[in-house]
């Protein structure tokens, strides 16, 4: 009886370490404070409005202003689960009140400067995330001893998939923090040949500027339109209106980043081809004055439909199919309309599957 009783204890304390120990012992679990109150003091429910939603469990630091005080920035949650962000600024005075002389006051007032979404010009689409966000700072003026952070970047996830980027400066006191922002239906990487590269963002202290975004375009040879993104600056001498932008051509390619072996359907014979020129995906492998296309840019390609087939036109016991594939590229700034005949060789057993092979090109 006497152990039972010891054990029976022994469980309960278990069960109190779970219950209470737990937000202790995992310290980035994003639990809610139950007192409503960040670390530092601050009741976050007592500035935020009402509809927004906590994002996380405190208030985030933050000082790329180029003055000693931190600012404090809140992520949170609006509409059903958008995730956006405000950024509190210790000053002397409400935002726009000059009344107070600055040097002789402490910073008693918290100033909200929104991130995204806001409605000041050029900030006026986007926000932070749909499922989760990650963020850093960045130091993109170097020259400064020691450099110092005077960018703050935010990753917004969907699915897991890194789907919004966004880059924030500050400006002055009036306009708060420019931003950038960039969107895609697909995903982000920092790679044109990778498409989940963000090992940069492991470097605490790199700028980014460049993205390149994996579009699926859903059809059956998972095939991806590739758009590059970059931040421009239409005037220099003005720092709210960097944002990104595309300024290269898009082009498109395998989503996976791998050139298949041997594609199951025509579309995907054709595509890859344009990559790598392997003459074992011709038809004819030792026709080595067949046409070859390094660096084309593949703005449209087609996926021909069963129905436009053609039977048996060069062997009646075969019956062989030919399909066509139309392209259009770009190759040394030069358009290209194409169409490529492709033969689908049957399998031989039930243990292989169908091949494609190039037969001609020309253009249309």
């Amino acid at each position: 009886m006497r152990k039972l009783v010891v054990l029976l204890g022994l469980g309960f304390i278990v069960v109190l370490v779970i219950i209470y120990g737990l937000p202790l012992l995992l310290p980035d679990l994003q639990l809610p404070l139950l007192s409503g109150r960040d670390s530092r003091g601050i009741d976050i429910d007592t500035i935020k409005p009402a509809a927004w939603q906590r994002y996380g469990r405190n208030l985030v630091p933050l000082n790329i202003d180029e003055d000693e005080d931190q600012e404090l920035i809140l992520f949170y949650t609006y509409d059903g689960g958008n995730i956006g962000g405000v950024v509190y600024d210790p000053q002397t005075s409400p935002l726009g009140n000059e009344s107070v002389p600055l040097p002789d006051q402490p910073s008693t007032f918290l100033v909200p400067y929104q991130l995204l979404p806001d409605y000041s010009y050029p900030k006026t689409n986007g926000y932070l995330g749909d499922d989760r966000i990650d963020y850093r700072t960045a130091v993109a003026l170097p020259q400064y001893s020691p450099p110092r952070a005077d960018r703050l970047l935010v990753r917004g996830f969907r699915n897991n998939n890194v789907t919004r980027f966004s880059v924030f400066w500050w400006l002055n006191e009036n306009k708060g923090y420019g931003g950038a922002h960039a969107y895609t239906t697909g995903w982000f990487s920092l790679s044109y040949d990778r498409p989940h590269d963000w090992l940069l963002w492991k470097n605490k202290t790199a700028n980014i500027t460049e993205l390149w975004a994996w579009e699926p375009m859903a059809n059956r040879s998972n095939l991806c339109r590739r758009t590059y993104w970059t931040i421009t600056e239409s005037d220099v001498n003005d720092a709210g209106s960097r944002r990104f932008e595309r300024t290269q051509p898009s082009d498109i390619t395998f989503c996976n980043g791998v050139i298949p072996r041997e594609p199951a359907f025509p579309e995907g014979q054709v595509l890859a081809y344009l990559h790598d020129a392997d003459p074992q995906r011709l038809l004819q492998p030792e026709n080595t004055r067949f046409p070859k296309y390094p660096g084309a840019v593949v703005d449209k390609i087609t996926s021909p439909e069963w129905l436009s087939v053609e039977s048996g036109n060069t062997d009646a016991n075969r019956g062989d199919i030919f399909v066509n594939v139309d392209v259009d590229f770009l190759l040394d700034g030069n358009p290209y309309a194409t169409r490529w005949t492709v033969i689908m060789l049957r399998p031989a057993s039930i243990r292989e599957t169908i091949h494609w092979r190039i037969t001609n090109v020309a253009l249309r």
